[in-house]
């Protein structure tokens, strides 16, 4: 009973950090369904129709694609200050299957909600539908920033180019993933970080 108090706690504490009123959560908290996932576990496989979203409350979850030579690649990141909520939102949104594998990298707490719940809430709570509206602008202005990080001359320009623009990344994400995201090894990574930040 206590744990199950203590989880109740966290998701609601989860929920109103990502700004909700108290009509959108507490619809949330009757309509979603609480999803524990280990390191390694999967919230959402390539492959499979997206209807579901997930509000992280706890934990570091990517999405990432598998290359030519079968290995992954992230894309994208998702934690509680980071995004907070995941999903492979342009399907999400057409309902189409997803092209993301999305899996924890640290042990993960979420409230989930299928599309059904996303909508009926839109339809009936102004408030949330200015929220999901505005989750959605800094969606896409975070998507805007890293297809131009990756555009850049060169890695440690992009490096330098994503401080700026999206400095939780460093600071939410640890290095090997980072170091993934933007295909080189962790020690180049943290090499090209060091000369940045000593010239």
């Amino acid at each position: 009973m206590k744990q199950k108090q203590n989880v109740d706690r966290i998701i609601e504490e989860g929920l109103m950090a990502l700004g909700l009123d108290v009509q959108a959560i507490g619809y949330f908290q009757k309509e979603g369904h609480i999803l524990h996932l280990k390191r390694g576990e999967h919230f959402i496989f390539a492959g499979e129709r997206v209807r579901k979203i997930g509000f992280i409350c706890q934990g570091k979850l990517t999405g990432y694609y598998l290359d030519a030579k079968g290995n992954k690649r992230s894309s994208v990141f998702f934690t509680p200050r980071l995004r907070g909520v995941a999903s492979d939102f342009p399907n999400f949104l057409s309902g189409e299957v997803s092209e993301l594998n999305i899996e924890a990298i640290r042990d993960s707490l979420l409230l989930t909600c299928d599309s059904r719940c996303i909508q009926a809430l839109r339809e009936t709570s102004p408030s949330f539908e200015r929220w999901y509206t505005l989750y959605l602008e800094d969606l896409y202005i975070r998507s805007v920033h890293m297809i131009r990080a990756l555009q850049k001359p060169s890695t440690k320009a992009c490096i330098h180019y994503l401080e700026q623009k999206s400095s939780d990344l460093f600071s939410e994400i640890p290095a090997t993933h980072l170091a993934n995201l933007l295909g080189i090894h962790r020690n180049t990574f943290i090499r090209l970080l060091r000369e940045l930040h000593t010239t």
